[in-house]
């Protein structure tokens, strides 16, 4: 009797443990509302089709995001280098080629994180040709260069 009582709340102990959430597994919040470990967002229900997918530490994205469309082709990447103040972001086409790509800074206050593009921002066309390189400065375009090929 006491072998099947104690095999009874052993049982008991392993759902419970079973049900709980760990901190390492995806879509987690942890105690105080922060998005932690990694991520993936759909557009339906089913989760066919990814809205984006990538990783939080403290609330904050770290490492690579990738933002997709409804068809499932990814037209946005970022990387985000929390330490260093930075990201690396690329737009893609519709047919996979780099549409746009450069660094923004990140800002963060109380509430919330943003980021104002940056720097050198280079354009390209449908072929991977570089069509024209774009300078930010505090999220403003200050001067644009064509290349001619």
């Amino acid at each position: 009797m006491c072998i099947k009582k104690g095999f009874f709340i052993l049982s008991i102990c392993f759902l419970l443990i079973a049900c709980h959430k760990p901190p390492f597994s995806k879509n987690y919040v942890d105690k105080k509302g922060r998005r932690q470990g990694k991520w993936r967002v759909f557009y339906d229900v089913e989760k066919h089709h990814p809205l984006y997918k990538g990783k939080y530490r403290n609330g904050k994205q770290v490492g690579k995001f990738q933002y997709f469309l409804p068809d499932g082709k990814m037209y946005l990447q970022e990387i985000t280098f929390q330490k260093k103040g930075f990201i690396e972001t690329k737009y893609f086409l519709a047919n996979g080629k780099v549409e746009l790509s450069g660094k923004a800074k990140i800002f963060d206050n109380k509430d919330t994180s943003y980021y104002q593009w940056s720097g050198d921002w280079l354009k390209y066309d449908t072929l991977g040709n570089l069509l024209e390189i774009q300078t930010y400065r505090e999220g403003q375009k200050i001067w644009t260069k064509k290349v001619t090929q």
